[in-house]
């Protein structure tokens, strides 16, 4: 049986889409997993800020940032 290009191009089509949304339901999946353990982490956990640094040429040295 002769497969028109139609229908070949129908199936590959169908794979794409079946692949397409299978990688989002995994990406779904680890979104929701990685929020879950997230919001497991404990509450006295803080962000520590660091400020920009900048080369001064002039001293041949790193600085902080003075507008921070």
């Amino acid at each position: 049986m002769v497969r028109t290009r139609q229908a070949r191009w129908q199936d590959m089509t169908r794979k794409l889409l079946v692949r397409v949304v299978a990688a989002l339901a995994w990406t779904a999946a680890a979104l929701v997993l990685a929020d879950a353990s997230a919001q497991d982490a404990p509450a006295d956990v803080s962000v520590i800020h660091v400020s920009p640094v900048y080369y001064d040429e002039t001293v041949d040295e790193i600085k902080m940032d003075p507008g921070e």
